[in-house]
């Protein structure tokens, strides 16, 4: 915080907010609390994301809220999560794995399925591995520019699909 006059600057927030604790994984929940992986609490954009206990409701919030780094996991529950907008990720999200559930569906939902309207954009965002997703309802499910991504285990329909030198499995 800088002040051009004063030496004591100030200012209320406009809304609630957190001091999250550090650690690699972050988690996403939709509104309802049963029938989950790895939460234990329904999620709320008003959580911090930073536990089982605390998950937020959107992926969109998780990424707004927070700068990923290399080796940060997000855990994205059993439900259905309706995208509004693409998720994009750059080159400082660099090495983010982002996951949902082996043995139940996390179903992501554009509902835009105009052209050029991503689900997931990867702009030089490198090494990034998307897994146990189901991606839903958008022009491309996943588009990506980086280098040595992996989608392991999704599920796409409704989208297409554009890679440029990711590995698929």
């Amino acid at each position: 915080v800088a002040s051009d006059s004063g030496t004591s600057p100030e200012d209320d927030s406009n809304e609630p907010f957190s001091i999250a604790s550090s650690g690699l994984d972050y988690y996403v929940n939709d509104l309802a609390a049963g029938g989950d992986v790895f939460s234990i609490a329904a999620g709320d954009n008003a959580h911090d994301g930073k536990s089982a206990a605390t998950p937020m409701h959107s992926l969109h919030g998780l990424l707004n809220a927070y700068h990923l780094a290399p080796n940060d996991v997000v855990h994205v529950d059993t439900g259905e999560y309706r995208v509004y907008r693409e998720l994009a990720l750059d080159a400082l999200d660099s090495g983010v794995r982002i996951e949902g559930p082996s043995s139940s569906i996390a179903l992501l939902q554009r509902g835009n399925q105009n052209s050029g309207r991503h689900l997931f954009l990867l702009r030089d965002a490198n090494d990034v591995t998307l897994g146990s997703l189901a991606i839903a309802g958008a022009h491309d499910g996943v588009h990506r520019n980086a280098r040595h991504s992996v989608i392991r285990g999704n599920t796409v329909f409704g989208a297409l699909v554009h890679f440029f030198g990711a590995d698929l499995n």
